[in-house]
């Protein structure tokens, strides 16, 4: 029983390693009959090796670790990234009184930003509250509707498909803009990670 589960083990750790040997490849534009030629490695080896069919020894994974310029650690290390699929005309997050929705669609998986979908309503009767955070970057992008972005003393009209990226530690407003908008807030870092001012 032991057994099986080491081959299985290994069998599942040959999938991984051929799956980011095909994104390499493919990332770099490299044909798998140039990559075989280039690494003295046979065609049908390489494809079985992509394809899960194959187990690889440590030879071939320094010279292909050598070929495409990564650390051989790359091919053994677990992929767990996260992955977020969302869509904007969702009606979930949190409804304030004044009906500003507030859909967060990033998890706390994703470190480095987080990404949230505003719904603005008309009439907007929301406070026009300053806001200024932590150093890093905001970018709104407007889906439907327009609004209005004060960023220190200058005023932008920002319209559908249009979108606008400031320093998150700039004073800034955003409101709607004589209509319903829908936005697409991405700050990196994220809120909160760190001090908001």
């Amino acid at each position: 029983m032991k057994k099986e589960t080491s081959n299985k083990a290994s069998s599942d750790s040959s999938i991984q390693v051929g799956k980011k040997i095909r994104r390499l490849r493919l990332a770099r534009g490299i044909s798998l009959q140039k990559l075989a030629e280039e690494t003295h490695m046979s065609y049908s080896y390489l494809s079985g090796l992509e394809n899960g069919r194959h187990s690889i020894t440590l030879t071939n994974l320094q010279r292909l670790a050598a070929y495409f310029g990564v650390d051989l650690v790359f091919f053994l290390q677990k992929s767990n990234k996260p992955v977020c699929v969302f869509d904007v005309s969702s009606e979930e997050g949190l409804l304030t009184d004044e009906g500003t929705r507030f859909h967060l669609v990033s998890s706390d998986d994703f470190h480095y930003l987080q990404v949230t979908v505003v719904s603005i309503p008309y009439p907007d009767d929301s406070e026009r509250r300053v806001h200024k955070h932590m150093s890093g970057n905001e970018l709104i992008y407007v889906i439907s509707g327009a609004v209005v972005i004060v960023v220190e003393d200058k005023t932008y009209s920002v319209g559908e498909g249009q979108g606008i990226i400031f320093a998150s530690d700039a004073e800034h407003v955003v409101y709607g803009d004589g209509q319903a908008a829908k936005v697409l807030l991405v700050t990196a870092p994220p809120y909160n990670r760190g001090a908001d001012i």
